[in-house]
């Protein structure tokens, strides 16, 4: 299930980080540059509306 949660990133989270960063105003290029990636990909999720919930989800496809 790791690589599920790998190709769900990849492919939803991908395009929704390009879209954030060039039509949304999130600074997802300065999160990176400050925090890193694991930052940048945690504070990206959290602007999602399930909002720590969509973490949580991530977090259990990820790891299982």
């Amino acid at each position: 299930m790791g690589s599920l949660g790998c190709a769900f990133f990849i492919s939803i989270f991908g395009g929704y980080a390009v879209w954030a960063q060039l039509i949304g105003g999130l600074p997802v290029q300065q999160w990176m540059s400050e925090g890193g990636l694991t930052f940048a990909v945690v504070s990206l999720i959290q602007t999602l509306p399930s909002g720590n919930i969509g973490l949580v989800l991530f977090l259990i496809i990820q790891f299982f």
